[in-house]
């Protein structure tokens, strides 16, 4: 698994920190079974932890659920607690499952509006051009990595149409579940995120992206899911942490205020260099 899980409600051993309320929804596939680095439980708890953690669910059950019915499920969990809540995650399930490598943006917040699906915003209207535009050209980059592409086949071409067609092949998480202003607040952020912790966390596990580019996240994606871990440094600068077969690339936001020429090309060298150190996701 991507990152840790907590128990099953109800099955955690004696002084065994007690799951978030979300954690009383579950199913599909967001099993509950337990591994040492769980939710704090001592590594000693071994087989016999493992297996008063598990959900006992079927596994019928959780591997015919698709990604889409398991994202209303947790969202309907969320929204129970907050009707404001704004829905993130994969764009179009088909095509992020048969995309060459699977990319999720780990954004902060959305600007605006309440009780509104930002997957079906970019699904059915292709998101504005100011912040999806430079996504839609890392991502085309991404998928194409063995192609080394002229700045002028990217900018200004075909905007629109690359923003429908790429832009359903990735996941958008937000850690912050509610709308927020022009400008994010820091603090208030990492407390959302520190609040929606087992959420961001199932979202990630059920999602089981190869590259995950932090968009101004890093900092506080660390310190809440990745405390006290070391992380690498590309030759150019770029940190990242591979957990798994997943890379964690800590980046701009696509609104910064950096050449946008800049941005994509020390994106997308970075994710080549990481390609060939960690040998991960060969195309």
């Amino acid at each position: 698994d991507l990152l840790p899980r907590p128990c099953a409600p109800g099955r955690e051993p004696p002084g065994h920190p007690a799951p978030g309320p979300l954690a009383l929804r579950g199913g599909g596939r967001l099993r509950w079974w337990h591994h040492e680095r769980c939710c704090g439980w001592p590594a000693g708890g071994g087989e016999d932890h493992r297996e008063l953690c598990s959900d006992g669910l079927t596994e019928g059950e959780d591997e015919n659920m698709s990604i889409r019915e398991a994202e209303e499920e947790l969202f309907a969990a969320l929204k129970a607690v907050n009707p404001d809540t704004v829905e993130d995650g994969i764009v179009d399930e088909a095509e992020y499952l048969s995309a060459k490598i699977k990319i999720v943006y780990l954004m902060k917040e959305v600007n605006g509006g309440s009780a509104w699906s930002l997957r079906e915003f970019l699904r059915e209207e292709a998101g504005c051009a100011t912040a999806w535009n430079p996504i839609a050209r890392w991502t085309e980059g991404i998928l194409s990595l063995e192609e080394e592409k002229d700045w002028n086949e990217y900018w200004m071409r075909e905007e629109e149409t690359r923003r429908e067609k790429m832009l359903k092949k990735i996941g958008v998480v937000n850690l912050k579940k509610t709308s927020g202003g022009g400008s994010s607040d820091r603090k208030v952020i990492y407390e959302a995120a520190k609040e929606n912790r087992n959420f961001l966390q199932h979202q990630l596990e059920l999602y089981k992206p190869q590259i995950i580019i932090c968009c101004g996240t890093a900092q506080i994606f660390a310190d809440i899911f990745l405390p006290g871990r070391e992380w690498k440094c590309t030759s150019r600068g770029i940190w990242y942490y591979v957990w798994g077969g997943t890379a964690i690339i800590e980046f701009y936001h696509p609104g910064a205020h950096v050449l946008h020429c800049l941005l994509h090309y020390g994106l997308l060298d970075a994710v080549r260099e990481i390609q060939k150190t960690e040998g991960l996701w060969r195309q």
